[in-house]
């Protein structure tokens, strides 16, 4: 990774450019708190732009991520139940996202445990985690713009243009996972076709 924040690492990084990563993420970030601020994440040939699972607290405002090989952010490791991955359970974790722009993405992700196997990836994927993500906008992203499973999330100001798959796919999970809790504030998201 560009950035790697692990098990109780404090990190702050502002105004940087983070690129490459062919075999890993822009920033990853294991049980740690992590302030992101105006950078610039991409392109990223590996995984994420900004991966983050354990337990965490990330804040992540006025970045730009482009061009990743996976999703541009995803909070939460829903890989958990696959074989081959190197993952932890789900576990409490916050992320604050404002002001980030996140734009030309079209690939691929799997999961066949929660997803039974391969769809489009989101351009931000929660999964069983709380977030809030302020005034965010998502252009040319061949998956979802939001893809929440399991989660708490607050949402406003969110502004996407150009989405390919579904807007937004809230799942609660299935029985005995923690229901998704989702706060869409009124005239908070709006599509414009273009």
């Amino acid at each position: 990774a560009g950035i790697t924040a692990y098990d109780q690492a404090r990190v702050s990084a502002h105004r940087n450019t983070i690129s490459g990563a062919e075999q890993g993420s822009g920033v990853a970030i294991r049980s740690s708190v992590v302030e992101l601020q105006s950078n610039n994440i991409g392109p990223i040939g590996g995984y994420n732009g900004i991966w983050i699972y354990g337990t965490s607290d990330v804040t992540a405002i006025g970045n730009t991520i482009t061009d990743v090989g996976k999703e541009p952010v995803v909070h939460g490791e829903y890989h958990y139940q696959d074989s081959g991955w190197p993952s932890v359970a789900p576990t409490e974790s916050r992320l604050y996202m404002a002001d980030n722009i996140i734009e030309n993405n079209a690939a691929t992700c799997n999961s066949v445990k929660m997803y039974g196997g391969d769809f489009q990836c989101p351009a931000i994927h929660i999964f069983r985690a709380s977030a809030t993500l302020y005034n965010n906008t998502v252009k040319n992203n061949v998956g979802d713009a939001l893809r929440i499973k399991g989660s708490i999330v607050n949402i406003s100001r969110f502004e996407f243009t150009k989405i390919s798959s579904i807007t937004l796919l809230i799942n609660s999970g299935r029985a005995g996972v923690v229901n998704a809790t989702i706060a869409l504030q009124k005239r908070a998201i709006k599509r414009r076709l273009i």
